[in-house]
């Protein structure tokens, strides 16, 4: 089994949030012990919202069938993923922007969806997704 974590807490260790998630994920990696987990922090990996460029780049990799290029790294990922765990705290009536960025990064035609008679339908694998938030003040960890 593949669990991904998708890490946004931009305060890491500091992070409510993320203290909540690693407690979750000890006991998820406690019950399927033969689980591979795979960390993704976000605010470790250097991304940038899609400018037109990167879209013509895609989609040229897309028309080409170039799916398993190393640009669709993080799409393939979550894709393959069997249990998905998203942490990002509540910030400014919203999440973390940065999560909005992977997003785009990851919803790729023909590989986490693709479009059949005028809809949509979802490729990615997994079973479960849990999205994990917190908001207030400073809490002692």
């Amino acid at each position: 089994m593949n669990i991904l974590y998708i890490n946004c807490c931009i305060r890491d260790k500091e992070s409510r949030t993320n203290y909540i998630a690693s407690n979750f994920i000890k006991k998820l990696l406690n019950k399927y012990n033969n689980a591979k987990l795979t960390e993704i922090k976000l605010y470790e990996i250097n991304l940038s919202p899609l400018l037109y460029s990167d879209i013509k780049f895609r989609d040229e990799l897309i028309s080409k069938n170039d799916l398993n290029n190393d640009y669709f790294k993080l799409a393939n990922q979550f894709n393959n993923a069997d249990k998905i765990i998203i942490a990002a705290p509540y910030w400014d009536l919203s999440f973390p922007s940065l999560l909005k960025v992977y997003f785009e990064h990851i919803c790729v035609n023909n590989i986490n969806f693709k479009y059949e008679n005028n809809n949509s339908i979802g490729l990615a694998n997994y079973s479960s997704l849990i999205y994990i938030s917190t908001s207030g003040g400073k809490m002692d960890i």
